[in-house]
């Protein structure tokens, strides 16, 4: 079970800041979270393979997220997809 790594009355504290946001606060604080874990993702794999092209990097992306989620043939017809789509020119999945 996950032992939380924040003090239960700071919890406290912080979900009622986060209730008294407007949806559209909520909203923007989440989008703006995804954002940033996107570009943190993203800046891992650009510096664990600094050779590697802008196509690369997306199939990376997506291996990262999705890789366990898909059987090989499906992630094959995706990055087919990719590429009968303009959205990369790499021939090959890592």
């Amino acid at each position: 079970m996950h032992k939380p790594d924040t003090d239960p009355s700071a919890q406290k504290i912080f979900d009622q800041m986060i209730r008294q946001l407007s949806d559209e606060e909520r909203f923007f604080r989440g989008l703006s979270l995804t954002h940033f874990s996107r570009s943190l993702c993203l800046s891992g794999i650009q510096d664990r393979h600094a050779a590697a092209s802008s196509d690369e990097i997306k199939i990376l992306f997506f291996e990262h997220l999705y890789g366990g989620d898909f059987s090989s043939d499906i992630k094959q017809r995706i990055h087919q997809h990719l590429l009968e789509n303009g959205l990369a020119t790499t021939t090959s999945l890592p």
